[in-house]
């Protein structure tokens, strides 16, 4: 067992959807021996440098060298920092060759706005990335035009597809807004937690009526590989026989009714599946806390 310390516990850059890089500092000390996963692959690295040097494999020694890391902040600098360096081999890094300029330094001064990659240069101490790819019209082609490829739709997996044919309802699965990711925060926000106390479903009205269900009901949601509980939201803006449940909450999993099907790099079809929807019941002090007002305004 190798414990890795957490977020808060380390030192963290990170990038998201939008090539933000950012730093998250520590806040407190990782419990007992944890430390980043960083360092404990360079443990493992100099523990199998010293095992090949005690028996003389020089070669095979030579594989593990460079993992002197103390910090976060060391590996950061070797990786991150080195990729299109002089000298440096191929390091497959978002960062292209500026990523270099970005420091601990400057990042702590960029705070949680961070900086969009690729950086483009440094003012002062002030990182100025870029807001938005190939604005210059140019792309990284042979002759300098966007390439438009087909992607045409291979249709459901024959799992998923199996379970159209026995279930009526098309369980769409995503995120809200008002809901951090999976909850893993909120579910100890209580302003997030009563006004969502439940995953909710979103319903055609006429669906929802179909089934004597009305806002606010709890419903249970199944088919062949499980089942779960969703609080309903009948919605004129949701088509028949579709619906939008949210997804990977504290009540109410979605991944409970998702098939076992996977893609071949192995990730479960997540975001849609086939299930049947029934009646439950209510909940009084779930309803008194919720609105069923169309989350979507203009």
């Amino acid at each position: 067992m190798f414990p890795a310390a957490q977020p808060g516990e380390i030192n963290l850059t990170s990038m998201n959807g939008e090539r933000r890089l950012r730093l998250s500092e520590k806040f407190m000390d990782a419990p007992g021996t944890a430390k980043a996963d960083c360092l404990i692959a360079a443990d493992i690295a100099n523990a199998l440098k010293a095992l090949y040097q005690a028996e003389g494999n020089a070669a095979m020694a030579k594989r593990f060298e460079g993992f002197d890391w103390k910090t976060e902040e060391d590996a950061f600098n070797d990786g991150f920092r080195r990729a299109g360096r002089p000298g440096v081999g191929p390091i497959d890094s978002q960062g292209g060759d500026t990523g270099y300029m970005a420091t601990y330094a400057l990042l702590r001064k960029a705070g949680n706005n961070g900086v969009q990659l690729p950086i483009k240069r440094v003012d002062g101490d002030k990182l100025i990335g870029t807001e938005i790819h190939y604005d210059d019209g140019k792309f990284d082609t042979k002759d300098g035009r966007a390439t438009f490829k087909p992607a045409p739709w291979n249709g459901l997996p024959q799992t998923v597809a199996d379970q159209k044919a026995k279930h009526k309802y098309w369980i769409n699965g995503g995120r809200a807004n008002e809901v951090w990711q999976t909850a893993y925060h909120d579910q100890y926000n209580s302003f997030v937690r009563d006004r969502v106390p439940m995953a909710f479903i979103e319903m055609n009205p006429g669906d929802a009526s179909q089934l004597g269900v009305s806002g606010g009901d709890v419903v249970e949601v199944f088919n062949d590989f499980g089942s779960t509980y969703a609080m309903a939201y009948p919605l004129k803006s949701i088509k028949a026989g579709q619906t939008f449940m949210l997804f990977g909450y504290i009540k109410g999993v979605h991944g409970d009714v998702v098939t076992n099907w996977v893609d071949r790099n192995v990730v479960p079809y997540y975001k849609g599946t086939w299930g049947s929807i029934r009646r439950v019941g209510t909940v009084d002090d779930y309803k008194s806390t919720i609105s069923l007002k169309d989350r979507r305004f203009a």
